[in-house]
């Protein structure tokens, strides 16, 4: 039997708020659901906690029953169409720098080359901030919310390194790291190697 959580769903229309006013034109039913959702930053203001099911229904005036087979429908008809509903035509690429105990990030609209996973970048704008130019692509994900699809790069001091990062997803594959040293710079991660904490 399929497994449906209405409150994880709710959640999941918060964070495409933006995209759910086009729906009102077709299937006017779910006015009332949708226009909760709007009626407050839930997703990006993190001072407005995400409200329990028991309060929607209050706002609303329904029953839970009536409140769940809304929330089921509205997610299914956003996500379930033959032809795709979701657009996110906004982008935003922020970039993470990390170098020794510093870190900083910045964001833009746009680029008009996308880095790879190894890639080498100067920058010399944040040099004020970082005491840092040189750079690499550590890893890059991406985010699709609201409208818009945000692309996370993060940027590590100085040059890639493929062994070393053979080595760290090794070490994390076997568990031989514990979990505040997954995040450990070059440097230190290539003391433990040097210094025998890790196995060859």
């Amino acid at each position: 039997m399929e497994k449906f959580s209405a409150r994880n769903a709710l959640y999941d229309l918060f964070s495409i708020a933006p995209q759910l006013k086009k729906v009102l034109k077709e299937k006017p039913e779910f006015e009332p659901l949708i226009s909760f959702i709007h009626s407050k930053d839930f997703y990006d203001d993190e001072e407005i906690p995400y409200p329990r099911l028991k309060e929607v229904e209050k706002e609303l005036g329904v029953k839970t029953h009536t409140l769940r087979n809304l929330i089921k429908n509205l997610h299914e008809y956003i996500l379930d169409q033959e032809k795709p509903y979701l657009q996110f035509k906004k982008t935003n690429i922020v970039f993470h720098l990390s170098y020794l105990d510093r870190r900083f990030q910045f964001s833009l609209h746009n680029l008009p080359v996308l880095p790879r996973v190894g890639e080498s970048f100067e920058i010399s704008f944040t040099n004020a901030k970082m005491d840092c130019r040189q750079y690499y692509v550590d890893h890059i994900y991406h985010v699709l919310e609201l409208d818009t699809q945000k692309i996370i790069i993060i940027l590590k001091d100085g040059k890639f390194n493929t062994y070393l990062k053979f080595r760290k997803d090794k070490a994390n594959t076997l568990k031989e790291l514990h979990f505040k040293e997954w995040f450990l710079d070059d440097w230190a991660f290539e003391q433990k190697l040097q210094k025998g904490e890790l196995n060859p």
